[in-house]
């Protein structure tokens, strides 16, 4: 008898970081994501051997990142599987988007599909694993949603949780929106609940997942509320920090449209340019002090991947355009999470 969760990694690069490091999940007969597509064919040979009246039946994929989706189109026409996703990035994904070179080269290229169905508030997985609810936790980005199997106490984090203390940040991601999709999390989860990450597998599983979101989301808010108190004390009103940095976030945020490439907000002039100057080299000190000084890929991504990025984003206003607007799309179906 197999047991209730199966973890395969087929990242690309095993032993070089979570960033290549990657795990498809099957809960019963659904599986959870699908891999990059640059090892497409070591998700062929995974799905190939598992026997015929053993196979999966249905992908869900949690959000559109290209490490999440890539192989959902071979999975479709060499499988046959049905790949299910939310309306929110089942927008996305029958449209692709851009993507950096380092992207491309991490993980491959995003292959446009079109999803078999939309991924509503309850998934039935059949009687042995019951229904999988996915939760709506944008910070990550605007679609990501984890998937919670309420049954069995387990929680298919997604990119929710890599580490307690993960420094690294995507230019555009929202960390005071992550804070909240965490605190949401920690108030539905059960104690007890078993989280398996996208990035290291089962690798949490024996501790109390509800914790370890808790967890992320007390180092995030001390985090938040250092940032504050430094920026006030050096720069003399956080509020008028925020609000330059959220509008000119905004202005980037509108690029973010079907091609998905963030567009640098037009250059500041004057003062404005002067007090611009004066919050990034306050951010830059920030992010040293706090976080320590960046990595190899702060230097290979030109900082789009890089520790300042956190700090940068304890500025920028939880209720400013992530992009998400641009695509039509509604970016929090619960108001509550503007709410940290």
């Amino acid at each position: 008898m197999r047991p209730l969760v199966q973890c395969h990694n087929v990242g690309r690069f095993r032993r070089f970081g979570t960033t290549t490091s990657y795990w498809l999940f099957r809960i019963g007969d659904t599986v959870i994501d699908c891999g990059p597509s640059n090892v497409s064919a070591r998700v062929d040979r995974l799905f190939r051997s598992f026997h015929a009246d053993q196979a999966p039946t249905s992908v869900l994929v949690t959000h559109h990142h290209e490490d999440h989706t890539g192989n959902a189109g071979l999975l479709q026409a060499r499988h046959q599987l049905p790949v299910y996703c939310t309306p929110m990035t089942s927008q996305i994904v029958q449209t692709g988007y851009f993507q950096e070179w380092y992207r491309l080269a991490i993980w491959g290229r995003f292959r446009a599909f079109s999803p078999t169905g939309v991924l509503g508030p309850s998934f039935d997985a059949g009687p042995d694993v019951g229904p999988l609810e996915p939760i709506h936790t944008p910070g990550h980005i605007f679609d990501h949603h984890a998937i919670f199997a309420p049954e069995h106490k387990i929680l298919f984090a997604g990119d929710m949780f890599i580490a307690r203390r993960r420094k690294a940040y995507r230019l555009d991601e929202r960390p005071r929106v992550e804070i909240a999709s965490l605190g949401r999390l920690v108030d539905t989860l059960p104690a007890g609940t078993r989280l398996y990450c996208a990035h290291r597998g089962d690798a949490m599983v024996e501790q109390d997942g509800a914790q370890l979101l808790r967890d992320r989301r007390d180092f995030l808010r001390g985090l938040r509320d250092t940032v504050v108190q430094e920026v006030t004390r050096e720069l003399g009103s956080f509020d008028e920090v925020s609000e330059l940095v959220s509008r000119r976030a905004l202005a980037a945020a509108q690029g973010f449209r079907t091609r998905q490439r963030l567009v640098p907000a037009p250059p500041a002039t004057g003062e404005e340019a002067a007090f611009l100057a004066a919050i990034e080299q306050t951010v830059r000190r920030l992010s040293e002090r706090l976080l320590g000084r960046e990595g190899f890929l702060a230097l290979i991504t030109a900082e789009d991947h890089a520790n300042v990025n956190l700090i940068r984003g304890m500025l920028i206003d939880p209720r400013v355009d992530d992009g998400s607007a641009q695509l039509g799309l509604e970016r929090f179906a619960d108001p509550a999470l503007l709410h940290e």
